[in-house]
């Protein structure tokens, strides 16, 4: 109590004297990345919580030029994949000692609203998903001092920003391969947002394989990414005069939104017509749809993001680094298992 009957804040000085540390060390033992040792961290974080201390963040982030803020920046987030992502992303960075700030670039917002936001909140890095613009936010992010890496985005448009993503085409090649070695010569794509760098990757690997296989993509349409726009692909490819035997989809949402779609015409999958998807979401697994799908490892994806960011983080060196992760098939129902082809 002070001399006028308010009680007096705790200081990091008294967690220290209880801890028997030095007051430098409890302000490393509340930083994330910082040089303490497990018997010193836990001895202030014992002291801490018995006489209630918390740091102040702001204080902290004035001394250190740190706000201990990531920001996560998001398109569409009505395909399944990207709740997932946000989930595990936002835990593998508590896990490194930074806040996760979500940002969506949908509707009316736009990437000229988010960067000007995010540039103020000080963030000391970002990463990017699932939006179109993503190399502009990311340039301009790069230039205000933020570390920023791409996830699950190409980098061609852009000279600096690094990149964490699968292997697109060579998850196109693969599915070729998988349809064709069925004897599924009629092999048609429903491709997803048409100027993404993901779908014009994964449609180029299907398509070249299937040329350099002696074939030709027999039709394609466009679903958006999404349920809806799987349907009403899948629909259209119903109705023409030579419906595809086989359908390669951007991702397993717009695959599912096929398998509905071809269903509700009275097709059967895979017998009247094998489906593919991509991305191996917990939904492609339930047993109305058991997509045959390419998995793309959502931990080492996750890993190599925020240890790349991270590590620009603490080190303040920007270097361009591209990381790309296998993919592989997981084969399930909808797709025959074989079929000699007419």
């Amino acid at each position: 109590m002070s001399e006028h009957g308010a009680t007096r804040a705790t200081t990091a000085q008294d967690v220290a004297d209880l801890a028997g540390v030095s007051i430098s060390a409890v302000s490393r033992a509340f930083t994330p990345g910082a040089s303490v040792s497990k018997q010193t961290r836990s001895r202030v974080m014992e002291a801490a919580e018995k006489l209630g201390y918390t740091p102040n963040l702001v204080a902290r982030s004035l001394a250190t030029q740190r706000s201990g803020i990531v920001g996560l920046v998001m398109g569409d987030i009505r395909n399944p994949y990207y709740p997932e992502v946000i989930d595990a992303l936002s835990r593998r960075l508590a896990s490194s000692g930074f806040r996760t700030m979500l940002t969506t670039v949908w509707g009316d917002v736009t990437v000229d609203d988010v960067g000007p936001s995010l540039v103020q909140s000080k963030v000391d890095g970002v990463i990017i998903a699932s939006i179109a613009e993503a190399d502009r936010l990311g340039d301009t992010l790069f230039k205000a001092g933020a570390a920023v890496v791409l996830f699950n985005r190409s980098t061609l448009a852009s000279e600096s920003l690094s990149s964490v993503r699968c292997e697109n085409v060579e998850g196109g090649r693969s599915v070729a391969n998988f349809l064709l070695d069925r004897g599924l010569t009629r092999l048609a794509y429903i491709a997803g947002v048409e100027h993404i760098y993901t779908t014009q990757e994964r449609e180029a690997g299907f398509v070249g394989r299937i040329t350099e296989r002696g074939h030709q993509l027999h039709a394609r349409e466009t679903g958006d990414y999404t349920y809806q726009g799987g349907f009403d692909a899948a629909q259209r490819l119903a109705s023409l005069d030579v419906p595809p035997d086989s359908v390669f989809c951007a991702n397993d949402i717009t695959a599912i939104g096929a398998i509905d779609g071809f269903r509700a015409l009275g097709l059967r999958v895979p017998d009247d017509i094998s489906v593919v998807g991509f991305d191996d979401i917990e939904l492609a697994s339930w047993p109305p749809y058991r997509l045959t799908t390419v998995r793309q490892d959502k931990t080492a994806l996750i890993e190599n993001t925020v240890g790349m960011l991270v590590q620009q983080i603490r080190s303040g060196e920007r270097t361009r680094q591209i990381k790309l992760v296998p993919v592989a098939i997981v084969e399930r129902n909808s797709v025959v298992s074989n079929r000699v082809a007419g």
